[in-house]
């Protein structure tokens, strides 16, 4: 499943997944995500993008992420693609852009994103937008001033968000 604007539906389902994980939000828990990564959950996604063509290359940083992190290569083309250990949710970066942004179903060339994402789709993961990674979360994090985190710290990594949230962040929904 591909959405661009953040839904009731998807918020409650991201809200369900942070709140498992975590269990605390103001001091949450990171027990859970040395297993979780260990335990291989994306092998299948990686396989397919290799049996593809696309050459990969995981980039997870344990010390700050909460998602496997790939580089993922072919025909000259580079893409970030972040698969969250939280839950089924994912992004991908084109990193040949000027300005990297996550990429959008609506606005995909041919080529390297449109085998991620339609990867993604059989796996069913769920390919997230700034619109939905920018939403100020209360929660605490290790790189970031208190009350300026944001679902990407939550879902991906709790570094600063890769791209411009100010551009991208809706206006009308509450911190979560």
């Amino acid at each position: 499943m591909i959405l661009q604007e953040a839904d009731e539906e998807l918020l409650s389902s991201i809200q369900q997944a942070i709140q498992a994980r975590y269990q605390n939000l103001p001091d949450p828990w990171y027990g859970w995500v040395m297993p979780t990564y260990e335990a291989a959950p994306y092998k299948a996604v990686v396989d397919d993008l290799l049996s593809s063509g696309a050459s990969v290359e995981d980039d997870t940083d344990l010390n700050n992420d909460v998602s496997c992190r790939f580089y993922v290569r072919h025909e000259g083309v580079f893409l970030v693609v972040e698969l969250s250990l939280v839950g089924p949710f994912a992004v991908a970066v084109n990193m040949e852009m000027e300005l990297s942004k996550p990429i959008r179903r609506d606005v995909l060339s041919p080529g390297l994103a449109v085998m991620v994402v339609q990867t993604l789709e059989r796996h069913g993961l769920i390919l997230l937008d700034a619109s939905v990674l920018c939403i100020p979360i209360a929660m605490s994090f290790n790189n970031t001033d208190p009350g300026e985190g944001t679902l990407y710290q939550a879902l991906i990594s709790d570094t600063p968000t890769p791209f411009d949230c100010v551009e991208s962040a809706p206006e009308h929904h509450a911190k979560f």
